[in-house]
């Protein structure tokens, strides 16, 4: 609890000084009582930019999202090596794809239009 007493101060500074405690006290936040959840689904972005994606692999829980956002200027799209899990239109500049991962695995994939791009999504 927050308590503030004032010795001789002139009335103008004490005013100032009581409105400044008051509104550090009303300001100070206590810690939650429960952890955050990590279980949680997250959402991860990949970045296709220079002819590639940003990051190359990345390792993701089973529920989670992925966002690929387009930064090229020309269209591309995120097309899984073998399977269908992956299967977006050919998306351009600052378009995205999202897809929800529901099954643990490697995931690799790349862009019809430009084979060379490839990256892989590791579901565990």
């Amino acid at each position: 609890m927050c308590q503030f007493k004032l010795g001789k101060v002139g009335a103008p500074i004490a005013l100032i000084l009581s409105l400044l405690f008051a509104l550090s006290c009303a300001t100070q936040t206590t810690a939650p009582t429960t952890a955050p959840k990590t279980d949680q689904p997250q959402i991860n972005n990949v970045e296709i930019n220079n002819f590639g994606f940003n990051p190359l692999e990345l390792r993701i829980k089973k529920g989670d999202t992925v966002v690929w956002v387009n930064r090229d200027s020309a269209g591309h799209t995120i097309t899984s090596d073998s399977g269908n899990e992956l299967s977006s239109p050919t998306i351009s500049q600052k378009q995205e794809y999202r897809h929800t991962f529901t099954q643990s695995g490697t995931f690799n994939y790349h862009c019809i239009v430009h084979p060379s791009m490839k990256a892989k999504v590791i579901v565990e």
